[in-house]
C-alpha cells in the first residue's frame, strides 16, 4: 500500500536566510521535539564551486498509531538524509529514507529550496510512503492514513519552526558560508569529532556512525 504526498511553500525572505536557518535546527533544537538527534557520517566542500555535501542521520519521534506500535514495536525513526547545497545556484536540495532493511515502513522524501527572482525562497517536498504487502490490508490502511495524518502535522509543524526561528536569527545570519560552518561546529562537538575545518580550501571528512539502538522503523 502506497501513498504520494506533496507540499509546496513560499517564504518571503531571502535563501541565504532560509537555507541558514534551516541549519540551526542542528544537531537539536527544542523548537522541534520531534528531532530528538542528529549525526553526520560525511562532509563536503568545494571552495570553488561553493558546493557543501552532507550526508547525516536523524534520530526522529514517531507517534506511531497504537495498531503499528503491536505490530512493530516500534516508537522512533531513523532516517538517513543527503544535502546538497550549492550556493551560487541558490539550491539546496535534501533527500530523505528511512532503513532500506526496514519491514513495515518505507518513506522516500526529496525536498528542495530554491531562491526566485523577487528574492524569496521557493520551497518543495514530495513524499512516498509504503507501508509492506506484509501487513494486512485491515491494519495498513488506517496506519497508512495515520502516517498522512503525521506528515501533515509534521510539515504545518516545520514552517511554523522555521517562522519562529527566522524571526529570530533575521539579525544575527551574516553569511550562508558561516552558518555552515557553524552548523558543521556544532555537529563536531555533538558527536565529539576531532577536526579542524578549513573553509578557504576544498575539503572532504567521514565519520562512523554508532550503531542503531532501540526500537525503530
Amino acid at each position: 500500500m502506497k501513498e504520494k504526498m506533496m507540499k509546496e511553500t513560499c517564504y518571503s525572505y531571502s535563501w541565504d536566510l532560509v537555507s541558514s536557518v534551516y541549519l540551526q535546527r542542528y544537531p537539536t533544537t527544542p523548537l522541534f521535539p520531534m528531532l530528538l538527534n542528529h549525526e553526520i557520517s560525511l562532509i563536503r566542500w568545494k571552495v570553488e564551486d561553493g558546493l557543501f555535501y552532507c550526508e547525516k542521520r536523524s534520530t526522529m519521534f514517531v507517534p506511531v498509531p497504537k495498531v503499528l506500535q503491536k505490530v512493530s514495536k516500534v516508537d522512533h525513526c531513523y532516517i538517513y538524509q543527503n544535502l546538497v547545497i550549492d550556493i551560487p545556484h541558490q539550491i539546496m536540495k535534501e533527500s530523505s529514507w528511512n532503513r532500506v532493511d526496514a519491514k513495515t515502513y518505507h518513506m522516500l522524501e526529496n525536498a528542495v529550496w530554491s531562491g526566485d527572482e523577487n528574492g524569496h525562497t521557493q520551497f518543495s517536498v514530495d513524499s512516498i510512503i509504503t507501508i509492506s504487502p506484509k501487513i494486512p490490508k485491515p491494519v495498513a490502511k488506517p496506519v497508512l492514513k495515520r502516517v498522512v495524518k503525521e506528515f501533515n502535522n509534521g510539515y504545518d509543524l516545520a514552517r511554523k519552526v522555521d517562522k519562529m526561528m527566522i524571526e529570530d536569527f533575521e539579525d544575527k545570519i551574516t553569511s550562508l558560508v558561516k552558518s555552515i560552518r557553524e552548523f558543521c561546529d556544532r555537529q563536531m562537538e555533538h558527536q565529539n569529532l576531532f577536526v579542524d575545518l578549513d573553509f578557504s580550501t576544498s575539503f572532504e571528512y567521514c565519520f562512523e556512525l554508532p550503531e542503531l539502538t532501540g526500537k525503530y522503523i
